[in-house]
């Protein structure tokens, strides 16, 4: 049967779904339209008697764990610092347990040990399917029934666990500083020599200036130490009667939120990184295997290398979320950026406001995370490959 050369029901070019096309977007656009000049009507009055007068009138109410320095006379500027300081800082370490978590099961779910690759899947298919909230307020019933002060677990008399939160041993905030400083040092240095063979620095200029902010750092880091002996002391804590003296104390709350997101969101990273071990030609491994290579050799130098150019995508979104569920905090009385925006909203009355505030705050540090995540994926994407 002969082809029928007749011309279809649109003409060369699809002009007709493009009109389509165009004419959904006008359709969806007035529609934006509408709703956008309908809330500013409504919204005009409020919006025009907005004032932000409250930011300096002293909060009057206490915080029960935070990393900055609060008492109730500060005013709401500093709680909302406050409050970002703890977003911040809880979310940073949840990351940093919650990635760990999740290469640790992700690893264990390939193993060729079926006990430990059926645990490892038990555990994300029970966990993933358990709601963080929920996980949340057991975390926290679990940390309130652990035993008081007096009977505390220990471990190796340095640190402590019990119903009033953990005790740890509590560093200087120069050694703080240093440590910082021999991050930024080792991870320059680490991007220096990783980019000896960047096609797009042929120069080598941008290897030059990592290598000189690794040594700018480590001199600084030096410095800082030569100048700062005492930097290195550790205030230790110590038994005393029913409490405990020195240290650092992180609060019932804290312990019971991150223990909680470490574990839900540890169970979406697994996947995370047994999907991204999984992509790796199995023509690779069995290469890297000739060579004698051993099966954690093979993994650190050779899998995870290649798998991390489809892992770090999806970790920027996983740790995108791990920072905005700090919010559940709120559940278990954890003053988080949330928490404090939602108590200063009830005190103040300024709803809006508040609301303004704590929006901007969540943008700029999602923003942040997004591009931070794209400079390390920009640096892992394959030679040539500019998506």
């Amino acid at each position: 049967m002969e082809k029928s050369l007749e011309p279809g029901p649109y003409p060369i070019g699809r002009s007709a779904p493009r009109r389509r096309r165009f004419g959904n977007w006008v359709v969806v656009a007035a529609l934006l339209l509408v709703v956008a000049i309908i809330g500013a009507v409504g919204l005009a009055p409020r919006l025009w008697s907005a004032t932000f007068g409250f930011l300096h009138q002293k909060t009057g109410w206490d915080i029960s764990f935070s990393f900055l320095p609060y008492s109730a006379g500060d005013p709401y500027w500093w709680v909302f610092l406050v409050g970002l300081a703890n977003t911040v800082g809880t979310g940073a370490i949840a990351i940093c347990s919650a990635t760990l978590v999740g290469f640790a099961v992700g690893v264990a779910r390939l193993s060729r040990n079926h006990l430990l690759a059926d645990l490892a899947r038990i555990y994300v298919d029970v966990i993933r399917n358990i709601p963080l909230i929920l996980q949340a307020a057991f975390w926290y019933a679990v940390v309130l029934h652990l035993p008081p002060m007096r009977a505390a677990y220990s471990f190796l008399d340095a640190i402590f666990l019990s119903n009033r939160g953990l005790f740890l041993p509590k560093f200087d905030e120069m050694t703080l500083v240093i440590a910082c400083l021999v991050l930024v040092s080792m991870a320059a240095w680490w991007l220096s020599r990783f980019m000896r063979s960047d096609p797009d620095d042929p120069t080598g200029k941008r290897r030059t200036l990592h290598a000189l902010c690794a040594a700018l750092s480590a001199v600084a880091a030096a410095g800082l130490a030569a100048l700062n002996p005492s930097a290195f002391n550790i205030d230790w804590p110590v038994r005393a009667g029913l409490n405990f003296q020195g240290g650092m104390r992180l609060a019932p709350e804290f312990v019971a939120l991150l223990v909680a997101i470490t574990i839900y969101r540890g169970a979406f990273i697994a996947e995370v990184f047994r999907g991204g071990l999984q992509s790796v030609s199995i023509g690779q491994l069995d290469a890297a295997r000739s060579l004698g290579l051993r099966p954690w050799m093979v993994l650190l130098k050779i899998r995870l290398p290649l798998a991390l150019i489809s892992i770090v995508p999806a970790l920027s979104s996983e740790f995108i979320i791990i920072m905005k569920v700090t919010s559940i905090g709120i559940v278990v009385g954890f003053w988080d950026l949330f928490a404090v925006s939602s108590n200063a909203a009830m005190m103040t009355g300024q709803t809006l406001e508040v609301l303004f505030v704590m929006i901007l705050i969540y943008i700029a540090l999602n923003y942040a995370i997004v591009s931070a995540m794209n400079l390390v994926n920009a640096r892992m994407r394959l030679p040539g490959n500019d998506r």
